[in-house]
């Protein structure tokens, strides 16, 4: 949100009071579309956007049964236009990036771990262009492994993460952001079969040492080679 804020200063969203971020209840949002909040302004020519997190479409449209919360936005639906799958359904980041109908016509996997690696990166996916997207995708499924290295960053790979955990299990867990620890766990997971949360630094350092994965591995479930490395 705040990305989009300070690109779009007519971007409003339902929520928590909160002047400073455009967020706010219902019927404060009525009065800022009237004009009657000293601070918050747009050119004549913007369309005010209203982002309603967790709100269907379909909970507006059943004005009777629609939360006495949003009835003072139901209205709106009658001079305004949903921003909506070609289908009517609700948008997911997912469903964007691979529709062909107004999305970005990229090859998505589709299995649970693609989806979840795409909302951990979302921050950093933003800053992607389109254009790099489109090419990767032209050469194969955009799946968790790339969405985790976006989410990561420039120069920084599952290996680097999984080595300066090594060197400090405990502290480094603490440093990071979560999703940063949840993008290790599924290199971990995907790579050599084993769970930081569950199994520990010890096990991690044995599998990475010996180049192999847990027992129960199937093989052929490597999506790339390792990096021969061995931990201190």
């Amino acid at each position: 949100m705040p990305r989009i804020r300070e690109t779009l200063p007519h971007f409003l969203v339902f929520g928590p009071y909160d002047q400073a971020n455009r967020t706010g209840p219902a019927i404060w949002l009525r009065c800022v579309l009237a004009g009657k909040v000293p601070g918050i302004v747009w050119p004549p020519s913007a369309v005010p956007i209203i982002y309603l997190p967790g709100v269907s479409r379909a909970t507006l449209r059943a004005t009777e049964e629609c939360p006495a919360e949003l009835k003072p936005l139901a209205e709106l639906q009658y001079r305004g236009v949903f921003w909506s799958q070609h289908n009517g359904k609700d948008w997911t980041v997912t469903a964007f990036l691979q529709t062909n109908h107004g999305g970005l016509q990229l090859k998505i996997a589709s299995d649970q771990a693609t989806a979840t690696s795409i909302r951990r990166a979302i921050e950093k996916l933003v800053d992607v262009s389109v254009a790099d997207l489109q090419v990767t995708s032209a050469s194969g499924e955009l799946n968790s492994t790339y969405f985790d290295q976006v989410g990561r960053g420039d120069g920084i790979d599952g290996i680097d993460d999984l080595l300066i955990w090594l060197s400090d299990p405990e502290g480094t867990k603490k440093r990071w952001d979560g999703d940063r620890w949840e993008m290790m766990c599924s290199d971990c997971q995907r790579n050599y079969g084993f769970d930081p949360s569950r199994d520990g630094s010890l096990v991690g350092a044995e599998l990475l040492g010996r180049q192999s994965k847990a027992p129960g591995r199937r093989p052929g479930d490597d999506s790339r080679p390792h990096r021969a490395v061995t931990p201190a």
